[in-house]
């Protein structure tokens, strides 16, 4: 059974088609990358997705859960969690507690135990502080865990949205441009970063990028949308090759 399995979603505000028949398949573990250009409707793929907007017309299966229409705090409680092209973070709390208040809904107390501070409640705070800690090492943010999160440098920034995603323990991470703003050196360690914590957490991951190199490098497979409609998908070197997406998106100059 596929991880996620989209059927014909589209989406469409007033009298403005944004997404139409958008159908994707996706197995445990697998990366895949969506391109396109400016408002070609990634963007909104990914809420349609993940509960930001439900989808008028179609179905979105998510590990054997038919998911359409849910909240987006249900899909997240499924598993599939998102970052976002703009930072969305607590700017004026720790980098630790921004981890800490993304496992609200992992907390395995109830609030009698919390005002009580029972046992159990220790015992679960313990929990999570270990696990935010192992997460901020895994993205070398351990050294910032007591840093004011609006304090950080853009590309820590970044690190951290991953990591906050990441503390709800996923089972499919969708990641939009998340090397946008960053330096060539950034960029090539979060290429190597993405790649070490899929294979550390088991994680599918679904990506938009506008940066053609960091895509072909790290996705199997490449979906192109055009005007809300998937104009080409397959592997990155067939992506590269296929003349419609360079005259809708890439260019015609050589991007190898």
């Amino acid at each position: 059974m596929p991880l996620l399995s989209a059927d014909n979603v589209g989406k469409v505000f007033g009298g403005l088609t944004a997404v139409k028949g958008f159908t994707l398949s996706m197995e445990p573990g697998e990366m895949v990358g969506l391109i396109g250009p400016n408002g070609a409707g990634k963007t909104t793929v990914f809420n349609l997705l993940t509960g930001f907007f439900p989808p008028t017309t179609g179905s979105i299966v998510f590990d054997g859960v038919d998911v359409t229409g849910y909240k987006a705090w249900q899909v997240a409680q499924q598993g599939m969690v998102r970052t976002f092209q703009n930072i969305r973070m607590f700017s004026s709390l720790t980098v630790l507690d921004n981890l800490k208040t993304a496992q609200h809904f992992r907390t395995g107390y109830g609030l009698a135990e919390a005002v009580l501070r029972l046992p159990r409640y220790f015992s679960e705070e313990k929990r999570i502080h270990a696990d935010c800690m192992r997460l901020l090492e895994h993205l070398e943010l351990d050294g910032v865990a007591g840093e004011i999160a609006g304090s950080l440098p853009y590309g820590y920034q970044k690190r951290l949205e991953i990591a906050r995603a990441l503390s709800v323990r996923p089972k499919l991470l969708l990641l939009d441009e998340p090397a946008a703003g960053l330096n060539p050196t950034e960029t090539r360690e979060l290429l190597a970063r993405l790649t070490s914590i899929r294979k550390e957490f088991g994680l599918a991951m679904l990506l938009i990028e506008h940066d053609m190199k960091f895509v072909m490098g790290i996705c199997e497979r490449i979906l192109v949308l055009v005007y809300g409609e998937t104009i080409a998908q397959g592997l990155p070197e067939e992506i590269r090759k296929n003349p419609q997406v360079l005259e809708a998106y890439l260019g015609t100059e050589d991007h190898s």
